[in-house]
């Protein structure tokens, strides 16, 4: 009997999480749509697993309908090093009884550690494997400080995974960049011959449309946050982990106070509030003009929704060139105009499309001061021509389209 033809696709973020959902399942549920079939092979975190297992898998069903399966696995933390050795081992073993079940003809690898074991069987079996970076992750891990260079295990870790980025270069068959600036180092360095296809983190933009966002659910949240009528806001949205300056923003928002005392700024984060209370007391910033809350995906339109405009500041370095902010689609989906430093993937160039002062060229109060001495004229910028640039850049309809172009001219050559 025939094996079915399937591609398999390797994820070591799990669907449960945020970024599954955001970053891998509207991809997969595109390419459903168009006729590929897909097995999903992933690394769930336990407790994520257990609160949202039954409803992701619902959705895959409904969505994905009979050409996506799904294939979840435990993700391990701890120890360091060797759970994720672990895993690697476990994906690999999974990969290999699919393999008995269906005629694989092509491997997409999300990031080195699903590329590990892409090119492990891409060897094996002869199966051609899509690298689909998401950035210079090993690069990520040292300035990150997650990576720590002086312990022999880190050094030895690093060296090993900067030989694997070698060898995942010249042997995929293609390779996705978040962004133009990586694909430009790619090319500069000759680390391939493969074709390199742009696609940045992009946003579902039916979902971050202002338009589904009444003024009545506005009201309403903004009483359930406590905000006075006057009172005006500027948001940050998503996690505040490694790479995200909170005390510049902070610092930011201490001269947006200066100028415009009514403002409060709203945190829309799932992060410990505690954090973000403290460092606003170490600035000096009365913490009743602080307000963090956790919000649901589909909370967020609303409460984005009620700043006039948001924020994000990250840590410049040479793996963030690599980078693309997911939040910097949702807002701009959402016409909501996004200060934001300079140095990081093709954000640069998308800011000065929105408007050239959203830039902040250095973070330091005098910037800061010109920055927001700007804001009449960029509050006064339609939606539409936000949400517009948005469409031209992040619309996840063209990024799904990407994928099926590559998916076709690499299942073509087999």
């Amino acid at each position: 009997m025939q094996k079915p033809k399937a591609t398999l696709y390797i994820s070591y973020d799990g669907m449960t999480d945020p970024l599954g959902q955001s970053q891998v399942l509207p991809y997969l549920f595109g390419l459903a749509g168009a006729g590929y079939s897909i097995i999903l092979v992933s690394a769930e975190k336990e407790e994520n697993f257990r609160q949202h297992q039954a409803s992701i898998a619902a959705l895959i069903r409904e969505k994905g309908g009979e050409r996506l399966q799904w294939e979840p696995l435990r993700y391990h933390k701890r120890p360091p090093v060797l759970s994720t050795l672990w895993d690697i081992g476990a994906m690999y073993r999974q990969v290999q009884r699919l393999l008995k079940r269906y005629d694989v003809q092509l491997l997409h690898c999300r990031s080195y550690i699903s590329a590990l074991i892409g090119l492990r069987v891409k060897r094996r079996f002869g199966i051609p494997f899509l690298f689909d970076m998401r950035g210079f992750w090993v690069e990520e891990r040292v300035e990150g400080g997650l990576w720590k260079l002086e312990n022999p295990l880190y050094r030895q870790v690093y060296r090993f995974f900067k030989q694997k980025e070698r060898e995942f270069f010249k042997e995929a068959a293609a390779v996705v960049s978040l962004t133009e600036a990586g694909k430009a180092i790619i090319r500069e360095n000759r680390w391939t011959s493969a074709p390199i296809e742009v696609i940045p983190c992009c946003a579902d933009l039916d979902f971050f449309s202002y338009e589904r966002v009444s003024e009545t659910d506005k009201a309403a949240a903004r009483q359930t946050l406590g905000v006075q009528a006057g009172d005006r806001i500027v948001s940050y949205l998503g996690s505040l982990g490694t790479w995200y300056m909170l005390d510049e923003m902070l610092d930011f928002f201490a001269v947006l106070l200066a100028a415009h005392p009514r403002y409060t700024f709203l945190f829309i984060t799932k992060d410990d509030p505690r954090q973000v209370y403290s460092a606003a007391r170490q600035k000096g910033i009365d913490p009743t003009k602080i307000k963090v809350v956790a919000a649901s995906r589909q909370e967020v339109p609303v409460l984005a929704c009620l700043s006039d405009f948001s924020v994000f500041f990250i840590r410049p370095s040479f793996s963030k060139q690599a980078s693309s902010p997911t939040k910097h689609a949702e807002l701009l989906g959402l016409g909501i105009p996004v200060f934001c430093n300079a140095g990081v993937g093709d954000t640069d160039a998308v800011t000065r499309a929105v408007h050239p002062g959203l830039l902040i060229p250095a973070l330091d109060s005098e910037t800061f001061s010109q920055s927001i001495a700007r804001l009449p004229e960029i509050l006064a910028m339609p939606r539409e021509s936000l949400r517009l640039v948005a469409q031209e850049q992040y619309s996840l309809t063209e990024g799904v389209e990407k994928y099926k172009t590559l998916y076709h001219a690499l299942l073509k050559r087999i």
